[in-house]
């Protein structure tokens, strides 16, 4: 026997003998990969996918050239839901055996599906000049170009692929969609129902053909047919509980809560093993059933029966907190970070904790909980989650986007991670970075309607109101019966006096939903308005008030239009025809001492703005009147009692306390109104308008470096913003750090904007000054002491005029 030395030479003398003996006794990889091969085919048939995809994998690496092992894998991927790894399963299967049609069909769907519509259409295209007659891709070209919004291409394809099989299901689905797109559903559904199409695709029992039919059955009011479609998907796929939950989903919108319940106890019995199943049911005895007790009695009975019991304890916790028993509910959870062998349960019973506090805003006891678990999991998502949330609301902005990044390297398709960085990154002024990431967010989720949302709101705050009606009219496409996504549309497109446009979008929220003809009418008014039509307006804003008589916008638009048509005498038969009703309707009194306050009867004003907060003592409404009619009389003390008083009723009214800041601007008394917006951006770090307030405040009213550092830092914020108030607070903060051509750019464009604000004029003609451009500097301020003359920006101006040698 040869002796071992315990020496580093003669250990790596024997793993290289070691290695070679192996490689010898393998053969070559193209043996080695059949081995492979043959050995993933034997656990495949013994239902060990697991294990059989990882030689699978490894014959591939051997050798790429292996069809049967990648089709293999690609079985094992699309039935375990893989779907980055069936892609390229797929793709390696197309590049070697570009005449797999099948193949090449299932690759283009899936990267249709995953937003990748170009790629899609090139595999098509490469596939329809092997075989031109192939209807399945002549069938996917459709698909691609109606979702590009490629109409007239796409109705082509869908005909060619119908003149080689006239049955095929996925042309008739894009014929049908075209037909209901245009508004014709049951068009849409008598192209599905042909007798011969109709039994041809029942008997392939195609999913998403049969789905659409139960789309358009319920659009065109046949909730019998719908119903009956359901159950035959059920019955033919019995183990997707999927459509079980299509069908409770149906049965709630019907209102037909026990055949809901029943259903979800028949899917809980059949499935004892399945947790989500009975939190579904548990779920619906909550919210739907709206009983606490049924909900919590089925949790006990689930605990007591033993076995894995962590997700019912966790869903309980969640009963205790949506109940307001906090207490009960963080004891629970903290029983639970100790009383579980899972680190996996602890750690997710930690992070709910977490979350707790987070809401609670005990910024420490979050941090203990974060810290402890990023200790044992330092990538751990959720925890780098939370503890970015909490470094935003400390204003740590760099630290919390490292943390998200971090978390999106290991879940990189997570919107909720891409939101918060989106919000990390506008609040850092990185708007380019705050942009990407919430369209990616937007891509990632599907065009998802509450994230899309999101997003049009980020670029209507930034000012790009263009931009914003794109996103929504793309949204309007992909959810044509979302009400808030068209009244968004409107929106928008009222602001940019498009009357027609919001017409439009009114018109489509009237025929989705007759609950919403008020709002529908509500937009059409606001549009007639805009074309001066009056009378018109006036029906439309009757039509509002009738359908929500107690809302304040239908009763503040009625009275505008009629005053716009002069018709005050009108206004006040209205206003006190609503008073007749309700006395304390303390948005009609503000509207009549609006009126008595416009009429000169100062005295009777007052006395109706102090009856709303009389008659509605939480309603902001009649505080701001009476702040407003104060502050016009220069009485700014009272004006700033009144407001306390109010906040006294409402303390989280952070209309109130912007009002008081500005109270405090017009008062002079400027650190008081530091101090006010300083309040207000610690409970929403992300108002724009306080930010911008602040930073023009500390830019003009304070010298030293910690608070020119946090103008600057607000200033960022703004950045990338068309709003002329933000670029003119932009433009002062450049000129105050010495980047004089930004200042003078940024000035230009507000006050191309604003010609009317001395302060503005003021700023742009010192950028002048600084850019030796004394002439153009001149004009400017004097524009400004013209508009000045009386206030204490004046002596600034003037000596700003004496710079530039006027």
């Amino acid at each position: 026997m040869t002796k071992f030395d315990g020496s580093y030479a003669s250990a790596q003398k024997a793993l290289v003998l070691l290695a070679a003996l192996q490689l010898a006794g393998c053969g070559s990889p193209e043996e080695r990969a059949q081995k492979f091969y043959e050995n993933g085919v034997k656990l495949a048939a013994e239902h060990q996918n697991a294990k059989a995809a990882i030689e699978f994998r490894n014959a591939v690496k051997l050798k790429k050239e292996l069809p049967p092992a990648w089709k293999a894998l690609a079985q094992i991927d699309e039935a375990s839901r893989n779907w980055s790894g069936l892609a390229a399963d797929l793709r390696a299967i197309v590049e070697l055996d570009p005449r797999d049609a099948s193949a090449r069909l299932k690759l283009g769907k899936l990267l249709l599906l995953a937003g990748s519509a170009d790629e899609a259409l090139g595999l098509a295209n490469a596939g329809i000049q092997l075989d031109e007659h192939n209807a399945d891709l002549h069938a996917l070209k459709a698909a691609i170009f109606i979702k590009q919004n490629n109409r007239s291409d796409g109705i082509r394809e869908a005909q060619l692929a119908l003149a080689v099989d006239p049955a095929h299901a996925d042309a008739l689905m894009v014929m049908a969609v075209d037909r209901l797109g245009s508004g014709d559903a049951k068009g849409a559904l008598a192209l599905l129902q042909e007798p011969v199409v109709s039994q041809t695709i029942d008997r392939e029992n195609n999913v998403g053909f049969q789905l659409l039919k139960i789309k358009l059955f319920g659009q065109t009011g046949d909730e019998r047919s719908s119903e009956a479609a359901l159950k035959k998907l059920i019955e033919l796929n019995p183990q997707e509980s999927g459509f079980r939950r299509l069908l409770i989903t149906f049965y709630v919108e019907q209102h037909r809560l026990d055949d809901a319940e029943n259903t979800l106890k028949n899917l809980v019995a059949d499935r004892p093993s399945d947790s989500e199943a009975e939190l579904d049911l548990v779920r619906f005895l909550y919210f739907i059933r709206k009983s606490a007790q049924a909900a919590q009695q089925e949790l006990d009975t689930r605990i007591r029966s033993g076995g894995d019991v962590f997700p019912y304890e966790m869903a309980r916790a969640d009963i205790y907190f949506a109940e307001g028993k906090l207490a009960d509910g963080k004891q629970l959870l903290e029983r639970l970070t100790n009383a579980s062998d899972s680190p996996e349960h602890v750690r997710t019973a930690k992070i709910a904790l977490a979350q707790v506090y987070l809401s609670q805003r005990d910024f420490d006891a979050t941090d203990r909980i974060v810290v402890d678990v990023l200790r044992d999991d330092a990538h751990n998502a959720s925890a780098l989650k939370l503890r970015a949330s909490l470094r935003l609301e400390r204003l740590q902005l760099d630290a919390a986007i490292a943390d998200l990044n971090d978390a999106l390297n290991s879940q990189p398709r997570s919107t909720d991670l891409m939101l918060l960085l989106a919000k990390a990154y506008e609040r850092s002024g990185l708007i380019e970075l705050a942009d990407k990431e919430l369209a990616d967010a937007t891509k990632a989720s599907n065009m998802d309607a509450k994230i899309g949302l999101d997003y049009a709101t980020f670029l209507q705050r930034r000012g790009s109101g263009a931009r914003a009606e794109d996103l929504l009219a793309k949204l309007s496409k992909r959810w044509p019966s979302n009400a808030p996504i068209l009244s968004a549309l409107a929106t928008v497109r009222l602001a940019r006096q498009d009357w027609a446009g919001a017409q439009e979008a009114a018109e489509s929220i009237r025929q989705i939903d007759s609950n919403s003809a008020g709002l529908a009418d509500q937009i059409l008014g606001t549009a007639l308005i805009g074309r001066k039509r009056y009378d018109e307006a006036i029906a439309a804003f009757q039509n509002a008030y009738n359908a929500a008589p107690s809302a304040a916008q239908p009763i503040e638009s009625l009275v505008g239009a009629f005053l716009k048509a002069n018709r005050k005498d009108q206004a006040m038969a209205f206003l006190k025809s609503v008073l007749a009703k309700n006395p304390d309707n303390a948005n009609a009194l503000v509207l009549q001492g609006s009126i008595q306050r416009s009429d000169g009867a100062t005295d009777e004003a007052r006395k109706s703005f102090q009856n709303a907060v009389k008659a509605q003592p939480k309603d902001p409404a009649g505080y701001r009147a009476l702040v407003d009619l104060n502050v016009s009389q220069e009485k700014y003390d009272e004006a700033i009692r009144i407001i306390r008083s109010g906040l006294e009723q409402r303390p989280d009214a952070t209309a109130l306390v912007m009002v008081l800041a500005n109270v405090f601007e017009r008062k002079a008394d400027y650190e008081s109104a530091i101090s006010e917006y300083q309040s207000v951006l610690e409970k929403e770090p992300g108002n724009l308008i306080a930010a911008n307030n602040l930073a023009s405040l500390l830019l003009d009213h304070r010298t030293d470096s910690a608070s020119l550092t946090q103008a600057q830092s607000l200033a960022a914020f703004l950045r990338k913003s068309d709003i002329p108030q933000f670029k003119d607070t932009l433009a002062w903060a450049s000129y105050l750090r010495g980047d004089y051509r930004t200042a003078v750019t940024l000035s230009q464009e507000a006050s191309a904007a604003l010609p009317n604000q001395a302060a503005i004029r003021y700023h742009l003609g010192m950028a002048y000054i600084a850019t030796s451009q004394f002439k153009e500097a001149s004009e400017q301020l004097k524009k400004a002491l013209e508009m000045a003359s009386n206030t204490p920006l004046a002596e600034q101006i003037r000596s700003a005029l004496k710079k530039a040698g006027a």
